[in-house]
């Protein structure tokens, strides 16, 4: 049994984490790690990778110990083929999706579960992402700010400009029905 099921069978909420990439093999390899530092139990870990070669891949082979990390090769193209072609391999009742140049607190897995336990009629949530100085040594690294309540179905009401929508997201699987568009 995976520690997803049984965190499952213990009555927890079943998160996915999905990172899609293309062609930033080191800055995957850095959001992949810092996700698996801080993961709670039962977390199922996805990357779904639409590289034009093998670099990520051979970035991420020593952090796929057992079912820990999910690798998908894509030979689709898009950020949304991407979201929705992991969205579909993953298992979790909430799907949490994070760019492959972000750095989540180490609580933003558990703060994601906290807000869709607490509202069971949340559906779809967006996070605020923020970018540190820009440094042309290391590029643009975003991070979440999970601490001052920041996330959450709350930010969604805000609408559109208010919050960074594309970096930090996170839904329920079943707002897509069968036959539909994918919502990703």
């Amino acid at each position: 049994m995976s520690a997803i099921e049984r965190v499952a069978g213990e009555g927890g909420l079943r998160i996915s984490v999905i990172v899609c990439t293309r062609d930033r093999a080191d800055s995957c390899r850095r959001t992949i790690s810092r996700l698996l530092e801080s993961r709670p139990l039962g977390t199922e870990m996805l990357v779904v990778d639409q590289s034009g070669d093998e670099s990520t891949r051979t970035a991420i082979e020593d952090l796929e110990r057992g079912d820990e990390v999910v690798y998908i090769r894509s030979a689709r193209g898009g950020l949304s083929a991407a979201r929705n072609e992991g969205a579909a391999a993953a298992t979790g009742d909430v799907l949490l999706f994070t760019d492959d140049d972000c750095l989540p607190d180490d609580d933003w897995i558990e703060a994601w579960r906290a807000s869709f336990v607490s509202d069971v009629s949340t559906g779809i949530g967006f996070g605020q992402v923020s970018c540190p100085p820009y440094d042309p040594t290391k590029g643009y690294t975003a991070g979440f700010n999970t601490r001052d309540g920041s996330h959450g179905s709350e930010l969604f009401k805000l609408g559109a400009g208010h919050v960074g929508m594309g970096g930090e997201r996170a839904k329920r699987p079943q707002l897509k029905s069968p036959g539909q568009p994918g919502l990703c």
